[in-house]
């Protein structure tokens, strides 16, 4: 169980860390060409990768290995091959717990910062808006997203630029990109171990801004707009955020690509229309790729088979000078049983003392008859191991069982 999800787990962190790549190289190009709101859209493209790993992959029925089983001294022997070996179960426990363990840690971190937030923020339920000190504005909330202002909001703000920015958090609320944010801290804590995860997550953040500045403009084209925007963008507090799970005003050096933009026509009707082709593609081909890029599965077929059975087998006559000596020992056969139940081939695996029982042994089973063993109803050669043992008679006799 633990080694099957290590297996999946590995195989989704190569494919969002293929796909996060994959934006990280396109989303400047892209923006430049088609647009903010394009080049955020392509962010879609690792989480839908990952999901397309965890469907169902193609299957390569395979006929299940033949398990040999026979009886001798009332043992049954079994001849297969092992799924899985103890050392490999014991290092993909260790890797589970590892994994398990780096999880927890990383969503306690996330939830901390998050709680930490909330406890800042004085609710306003009378208003349509949560105020907060020295933070926002913000959209917070995962079950009921709420604009977060700051506490001197209106002192800060002229009207026109409180109606713009009030507009860019309406805009984050509409789009759900709340819950966008948290789908990213859930990819970022179930692959913990990715470093290019961490480090993709501001550039995702600033898309998202970008994206939501571009839709303020197309709703307030004018210069004047652009001017009184880039000015409320110069009056945002600078500090750190402080809640992973939200959409927040960025700072430092993304402010000043922001305030870049403003300066630049958006793209047409038609160029978004193409961009969000382009992009709908990209993300469907990368999902295709990552789903079909897994390897077959090999389910094993249901066959309807019988192994030998034992139909006539005269025990190994014991060997004069053993039987003298009171001499004991063992003597493990691999024997090819053909269609018609009879010993087609055989060779000695292991004789124990060597030598001395081999002959007499090869002897006996030469004319052991089977009842052949059968796939689907039809008889087929097998390959079977018999263990025969020699043991002196405790009256004085010396007997060999197989």
């Amino acid at each position: 169980m633990s080694t099957d999800i290590m297996i999946h787990l590995l195989r989704s962190a190569l494919a969002i860390s293929i796909a996060t790549v994959a934006v990280l190289i396109l989303r400047r190009p892209m923006r430049a060409c088609l647009g903010a709101r394009v080049a955020y859209a392509l962010w879609l493209l690792p989480p839908m990768a990952t999901f397309a790993v965890l469907l169902p992959a193609n299957e390569a029925p395979v006929l299940a290995p033949a398990v040999r089983a026979v009886r001798a001294s009332g043992v049954t022997e079994v001849v297969g091959n092992a799924i899985a070996s103890a050392p490999q179960m014991q290092s993909s426990s260790v890797l589970m717990a590892g994994w398990l363990l780096g999880f927890a840690v990383t969503l306690f971190y996330f939830g901390w910062r998050q709680a930490c937030f909330n406890r800042r923020i004085h609710r306003r339920h009378a208003q349509p808006w949560d105020e907060v000190a020295w933070h926002g504005p913000a959209v917070t909330g995962l079950w009921h997203p709420r604009i977060v202002l700051p506490t001197d909001f209106v002192q800060r703000y002229s009207a026109d630029e409180r109606t713009l920015v009030l507009a860019h958090e309406q805009i984050h609320v509409c789009r759900g990109d709340v819950h966008a944010q948290a789908l990213a801290i859930g990819l970022r804590c179930v692959f913990w171990f990715n470093l290019l995860l961490h480090f993709a997550a501001s550039r995702f953040r600033f898309d998202q801004e970008l994206a939501c500045d571009a839709a303020v403009l197309a709703r307030f084209p004018s210069s004047a707009s652009r001017r009184c925007y880039g000015e409320a963008m110069l009056k945002t507090q600078m500090a750190e955020f402080g809640a992973p799970i939200g959409c927040h005003w960025q700072l430092c050096h993304p402010l000043k690509e922001r305030i870049a933009m403003l300066k630049k026509p958006l793209p047409g009707a038609l160029r978004r229309i193409f961009g969000s082709i382009v992009v709908a593609g990209l993300v469907s081909a990368g999902s295709f790729g990552a789903w079909a890029a897994q390897p077959a599965v090999h389910h094993l077929a249901h066959v309807a088979s019988t192994h030998p059975q034992f139909v006539s087998m005269n025990p190994p006559a014991y060997p004069a000078a053993a039987e003298a000596q009171k001499q004991s020992g063992t003597v493990v056969m691999q024997l090819l049983v053909g269609t018609d139940g009879t010993v087609k081939n055989l060779k000695i695996e292991k004789a124990s003392p060597a030598g001395v029982f081999d002959q007499v042994s090869t002897d006996a089973a030469r004319k052991w008859i089977f009842r052949p063993a059968t796939e689907n109803g039809k008889p087929v050669a097998e390959w079977v191991r018999v263990p025969v043992e020699f043991k002196p008679d405790s009256k004085g006799q010396s007997a060999a069982s197989g």
